[in-house]
């Protein structure tokens, strides 16, 4: 785990869980990327994590995406952003192509 301040002040904490997998939490949003249960060892129970408030998917590759994952972080208003094959799995997600910009959660995304 590594915390630090941006300049403007705010607290980021950066968790690696595995692989791609890890846990960013932004001034108290809770974000997650690529976080999966299975895929390469040792087995993740998210049920255990905080509930997500913007989860990524970078692809749609075994160890990058699970919709297991998806069902343990979820809440009501956990917003999902990937790419458009994994947003065939996760029709209310938003899709991000090279070259998109997205502000969601108070985050300004750039693909």
């Amino acid at each position: 785990m590594d915390t630090f301040k941006t300049r403007s002040g705010k607290t980021v904490t950066i968790t690696p869980i595995k692989h791609g997998s890890m846990e960013i939490n932004f001034d108290g949003t809770v974000i997650q990327v690529d976080p999966v249960t299975d895929g390469p060892p040792p087995l993740t129970d998210y049920t255990e994590w905080p509930k997500a408030d913007l989860i990524i998917f970078t692809h749609d590759h075994y160890d990058h995406f699970d919709l297991k994952a998806v069902e343990q972080l979820c809440k009501e208003t956990t917003e999902i952003v990937t790419n458009a094959e994994t947003a065939k799995q996760l029709p209310k997600s938003h899709v991000l192509s090279n070259g998109d910009i997205l502000d969601i959660c108070g985050i300004r995304l750039y693909a």
